[in-house]
């Protein structure tokens, strides 16, 4: 792995980052929402930052826009990037890191065009969040590179309109725009779910295209790049099969010099468990079967 995204998936746009710091003993246990299931709040900032070091991954922090505020993400920007002296860093300092975490990967919320996401709101309401909150972050750390949220799924009738209306009103705040997809093998058919990575290939033209054509239209617009934020195979059929399906998807990522942004995948831990269920051979399995890590 190379990139780590946290919090991932759903639950960012239900979390709140002050909750996950200080003492442990003090951290408020909350109902989560996005999943109904209740947070302790016993892993947070600094706790990722620390297994982000240990493991070698470079970090993405995903600010909560379903929830929370602009004010929120640019005080996280604060806590991670800056220098003793101000609010923030010197509750980072209070926390056990003098040093600022420097993460330069930052995600203006996840799937907000989603109806099942906290917060969702249309296109143009997201937009003027995002630009609001990316402003603020960049800011208070102008080194730092911010990730739109792209159309989450092909089957949403917001599909590419959604990405035209945020990359033109947002602009040169944004730096990348997340591509999500999953695909299964739910009705068992090897072949069909092995050719379905055309339609990954056309998800990513399409994009590209919406890119490329605000671009275009905009005097001294900057060029934006898709970042595949959430890639892999989703559920519980996961099976050999799923090896070259990882290997063709991520080909076809590399083939457009397209980012992986996140090669982690929110769903990393129960992937692995299904797939060594469904692998005779373990080995081949661990670490190759989502397109998200390889």
């Amino acid at each position: 792995m190379t990139t780590m995204r946290y919090p991932g998936g759903n639950f960012a746009s239900g979390y709140h980052w002050m909750d996950g710091i200080g003492p442990k003993k003090q951290r408020p246990t909350v109902r989560e929402l996005a999943w109904q299931s209740i947070e302790p709040n016993q892993f947070g900032t600094d706790e990722f930052m620390k297994m982000a070091s240990m493991m070698d991954w470079t970090p993405m922090v995903t600010v909560n826009l379903g929830t929370g505020t602009p004010e929120e993400a640019r005080n996280w920007v604060e806590y991670c990037n800056c220098l003793v002296g101000s609010r923030y860093a010197d509750l980072r300092a209070e926390n056990g890191s003098k040093a600022p975490y420097q993460v330069k990967l930052w995600g203006l919320g996840n799937e907000m065009d989603g109806p099942w996401q906290l917060g969702h709101v249309p296109a143009d309401q997201y937009a003027i969040l995002a630009q609001q909150a990316a402003k603020l972050m960049k800011d208070t750390d102008p080194s730092i590179e911010t990730v739109a949220c792209g159309t989450c799924s092909i089957s949403l009738p917001t599909y590419i309109e959604w990405d035209r209306t945020v990359l033109e009103y947002i602009g040169s705040y944004a730096d990348y725009i997340s591509l999500h997809r999953y695909v299964g093998n739910r009705k068992g058919n090897t072949a069909d779910y092995l050719a379905v990575t055309n339609s990954i290939d056309q998800q990513i033209e399409e994009m590209d295209a919406v890119c490329r054509f605000v671009q275009g239209a905009q005097i001294k617009a900057k060029n934006v790049t898709i970042c595949v934020s959430t890639s892999g195979t989703f559920g519980t059929e996961l099976n050999l099969a799923s090896i070259p399906m990882a290997a063709v998807s991520s080909s076809g990522f590399a083939r457009r010099s397209i980012q992986l942004g996140d090669p982690s995948l929110w769903r990393v831990l129960n992937t692995y468990r299904n797939a060594l269920a469904n692998c005779k051979s373990s080995m081949s399995c661990i670490g190759r079967s989502t397109g998200d890590n390889l």
